[in-house]
């Protein structure tokens, strides 16, 4: 089998797997904002929206998109991921790890794809908000 047949097969198979390309648009794009917002979502109705707010991949158990999802100032909850040490405890003490003093920046990561029942049909999209 030559490489051009290779190439359309796997063409072929990905359309059969996936379909038409589904969209799905936010009415903000991933960025940074002033202030809190209702985030929302356009897509075919036909399907429906699932989502994930804890940076999994969104499957047949995840929340459906309902309504708007508020997205607010992530840099207000605790710090977890960046109290975790980044270097062995016998580094010099001038390049060993410091957690944080204050609350740091952080962003609001919404991962959402299409379902036509319990079957994903489209691929994930991320979007991501500083706030």
């Amino acid at each position: 089998m030559s490489l051009r047949s290779v190439f359309i097969l796997s063409i072929t198979l990905l359309t059969f797997s996936f379909g038409e390309s589904q969209e799905i648009v936010a009415n903000y794009p991933s960025g940074f904002y002033n202030d809190t917002f209702e985030l929302e979502f356009s897509f075919d109705d036909q399907y429906q929206l699932r989502y994930t707010t804890n940076g999994g991949e969104p499957n047949q158990n995840s929340m459906i998109y309902n309504q708007g999802i508020n997205i607010s100032n992530a840099s207000l909850d605790e710090n977890l991921i960046s109290l975790i040490p980044t270097n062995p405890a016998n580094t010099s003490l001038n390049y060993r790890w410091m957690p944080p003093q204050n609350k740091i920046l952080k962003s609001r990561i919404i991962f959402a794809a299409l379902f036509d029942n319990e079957n994903k049909i489209s691929e994930t999209q991320r979007f991501e908000y500083f706030i």
